[in-house]
């Protein structure tokens, strides 16, 4: 290692005459410019370089290995200038457009950055870190700024107002993000990893939360970091090391793309919304929600739930291991979730869906809204046996008997729930499991087609129905749903029977016997039969065979027919078409599965307590008009 000292004035770097002692400067040179104005047209590596006040150093291309000590001029036209170790200026330095001041391993304060005039970019590059002392950093005074793998900025806020471009791949710690107003957002480089420690409040340009991250790279949130403020839109992973993530309680995050894990102990009290595949590896708490979407899905193992998990339909969620809290589970349309053990002060839902149960023993959670033909529990470990029982017990506990040895499964209904009328049943999910499901039209009802009335029971694919509106429609398909009495509770498996008169004048024209979930239309709303029961008029009556089938009319669509002249849905794709006793028949014309239809756009009644009160002024004035007294909804 030796000094090299400028001599040459206005003269060429390269040129050995010009330096004392002669020679060029190599990576192992300090470099010592007191006067003159020196250019370096290409290449060059030195130790360091110490510019005086008098002196200009014009450079193409530079690596400067233990720092720069500059009180004159450097001008960097279009190449670049690597600072590594050491970097003090109390002079001026001139970033041309196009090229790049990048600092290593020094510490810098925004007082560095003042003296350099920035028309190309300044990388915060490894080892290196910016301290904003809690100020502002503003990017439009600062010119392009980024941080390189392994750079930082702290303690403070920066302001981008989009005039500027920027490129993190680094590290922010502690910062604040104050973003563009239409933009409001951070966008991470989508060549490396991101990392946050401490805390991250990305703001509008009006400086009001929330602002928004977009990110198609893993982010690592190191130590204990606080996520406040913030929509986070991410395709990658999210991981977290050397302590929790927190998502604040005004935190959105949207986790997109394809099969992307999340990594470290994580607690959500804000949202998330999953649509994709999402696993979380480690700890996962959820105190606020979790949303996902059709056709994603959501696998944890050993989840802490006090919040709230919405699956919609098409999408599915596997929570192995137990279910721990005291939050609650939703399936909507058709969603499906899987959970092994859960705490007694958990809830789910079913909304509409499928609850598999792959510890049917160590389920205690509550299960609501288990009451009609688009809900279905799974009991996966219990295989399916002609000679097992199913019984709704006082206190709405729902107690699954096995005939070979007695055994018995108790599922908690939830106990404020109305499940009096439904009609459970137990049959073969075909997978080596058994199915509990809520069991349309009994046989003989007579529905309406272009050339008259004719018995359900002698509809098949291809036939034409008449519409509630008048439509001429083909029918998809029939499906078939025997119960055997001597297996059911007969309270619970019996037809509903709406008397002739019953729903208006002439409607239906005849008595109508339908299953208790099946929906009649009645002022604007889809009232199920057992929510309509009275007592009179509308009652449960029990079958004279010992085994009796429903029978399921399904269209192309969710449509409404006249079954003895009055409105009544069609069946309704669900996850339960697979309990029917056709069931094979509908595989071989259609396959496993069709995209899923969508309901009727109308407020469907479950239970006789969301009977609006002009339902039931019409009901106890129909059943006054055929000379019952009108009882009160059973």
């Amino acid at each position: 290692m030796a000094q090299k000292t400028w001599i040459g004035g206005d003269g060429n770097w390269h040129v050995a005459a010009n330096w004392q002692p002669a020679g060029v400067p190599g990576y192992n040179d300090d470099v010592v410019i007191d006067s003159g104005n020196p250019v370096a047209t290409s290449g060059v590596a030195i130790e360091s370089l110490t510019v005086g006040a008098s002196a200009t150093l014009v450079v193409a291309s530079m690596n400067v290995f233990n720092g720069v000590t500059n009180a004159g001029h450097i001008d960097v036209p279009n190449a670049f200038l690597t600072i590594i170790n050491n970097y003090s200026n109390t002079g001026t330095i001139d970033v041309g457009v196009g090229a790049q001041l990048d600092l290593r391993y020094v510490d810098l304060v925004p007082a560095d950055l003042e003296a350099i005039r920035n028309d190309g970019s300044i990388s915060i590059g490894y080892g290196a870190a910016l301290d904003l002392g809690g100020g502002v950093l503003d990017l439009a005074s600062v010119g392009n700024l980024g941080t390189a793998s392994g750079g930082t900025i702290a303690n403070g806020r920066i302001v981008d107002d989009g005039s500027t471009e920027t490129n993190w791949t680094g590290k922010f710690d502690d910062i604040i993000y104050q973003g563009v107003l239409n933009r409001g957002e951070l966008n991470l480089d989508p060549g490396t990893n991101f990392t946050i420690v401490n805390s991250l409040t990305v703001l509008g340009a009006d400086g009001q939360a929330p602002g928004t991250i977009n990110a198609d790279r893993t982010i690592i949130f190191d130590g204990g970091v606080q996520l406040d403020g913030v929509i986070l839109n991410t395709s990658a992973s999210v991981q977290t090391v050397n302590g929790t993530l927190v998502f604040g309680a005004d935190t959105v995050v949207n986790l997109t793309g394809g099969n992307i894990s999340m990594y470290g102990d994580i607690i959500n009290q804000g949202h998330i919304n999953i649509t994709a595949s999402r696993s979380f590896a480690y700890s996962l708490v959820n105190e606020g929600s979790i949303a996902i979407a059709p056709g994603a899905s959501f696998t944890r193992d050993n989840l802490l739930n006090n919040g709230t998990i919405t699956i919609e339909g098409g999408g599915t969620a596997t929570l192995s291991g137990t279910l721990n809290g005291d939050g609650a589970v939703e399936l909507r349309d058709g969603a499906t979730v899987t959970i092994g053990a859960a705490d007694a002060q958990q809830t789910v839902a079913i909304i509409a869906g499928e609850l598999v149960l792959t510890n049917a023993a160590g389920f205690a959670a509550t299960i609501d809204d288990f009451d009609d033909a688009a809900d279905i529990i799974n009991l996966a470990n219990v295989s399916f046996d002609a000679g097992d029982t199913v019984t709704l017990l006082a206190g709405n506990v729902l107690q699954i008997t096995q005939g070979e040895d007695g055994s018995i499964i108790s599922l908690q209904l939830d106990p404020a729930g109305s499940y009096g009328g439904v009609p459970y049943q137990l049959v073969d999910d075909g997978a080596g499991g058994t199915d509990i499901v809520a069991t349309c039209f009994c046989a003989g009802t007579r529905i309406a087609t272009p050339t008259g009335e004719r018995a359900v029971e002698t509809l098949a694919a291809g036939d034409l129905v008449l519409t509630a509106e008048g439509e001429t429609r083909p029918v998809l398909w029939i499906g078939r749903q025997t119960v055997a009495t001597a297996f059911a509770d007969p309270l619970r498996t019996s037809p509903v029977r709406i008397a002739a008169g019953a729903l208006a004048e002439g409607v239906p024209a005849r008595d109508l016997h339908v299953s208790p979930d099946h929906a009649m239309l009645l002022e604007g709303v889809l009232a199920q039969a057992g929510a309509l029961v009275n007592g009179t008029t509308i009652a449960r009556v029990a079958p004279a065979e010992a085994r009796f089938t429903y029978f399921h009319i399904e269209l192309a669509d969710h449509a409404l027919v006249l079954a003895e002249g009055a409105p009544a849905e069609t069946f309704v794709d669900n996850v339960t078409r697979r309990r029917f006793d056709n069931y094979a028949e509908y595989e071989v014309l259609f396959g496993e599965s069709r995209a899923r239809m969508p309901e009727l756009e109308l407020p469907r009644v479950k239970s006789a307590r969301q009977l609006p009160s002009a339902v039931r002024e019409r009901l106890a004035v129909q059943a006054e008009a055929l000379g019952l007294i009108h009882e009160a909804a059973a």
